[in-house]
């Protein structure tokens, strides 16, 4: 798609549709990073949300993982390799492709969510204030839309 010098000169960033999910994004990562640091705890918001996935399905592959957490597999082996020297994962190679590897949370990676979900849960409460149960759904469909709209994207312009 091409645009129009005029269309680029007048585009305004503060009215465009997506700036407040990407605020969102921004704000939330940030409030990630000030809370791990503030708890000496070493650990990124991408940290989180692969632990995140890992307690909701332990065991997945690290191709599984990226997808999840949409990001490349050599983010993701790298981010794998960290959690691993954290403590908190453990690859193990699968029984029937021996090519794939599976990332499974040790008992540390399987405590900590008891210590790191509460801030998840405290802040989507916040969040949620003044939403509606219909309107909160509502988001949730948008938001999967947008996703979808995402990967399909990538998968055209790869």
């Amino acid at each position: 798609m091409s645009y129009s010098k005029e269309e680029i000169d007048s585009y305004d960033y503060d009215r465009d549709y997506f700036q407040p999910v990407v605020e969102v994004y921004l704000l939330s990562t940030n409030h990630y990073k000030k809370y791990f640091t503030a708890r000496r705890l070493n650990l990124t918001p991408q940290h989180w949300h692969a632990l995140n996935r890992l307690w909701s399905k332990n065991g997945l592959s690290q191709a599984e993982l990226a997808k999840k957490i949409f990001r490349d597999y050599p983010f993701t082996t790298r981010l794998v390799d960290d959690l691993e020297k954290k403590g908190f994962v453990k690859r193990k190679r699968d029984s029937v492709d021996r090519r794939v590897n599976k990332v499974f949370l040790t008992k540390k990676g399987k405590e900590f969510k008891y210590k790191a979900l509460p801030l998840f849960l405290d802040r989507a409460e916040a969040l949620r204030k003044g939403l509606s149960d219909s309107e909160l759904l509502k988001l949730r469909k948008l938001c999967m839309k947008l996703i979808t709209n995402y990967r399909n994207y990538h998968l055209e312009n790869k």
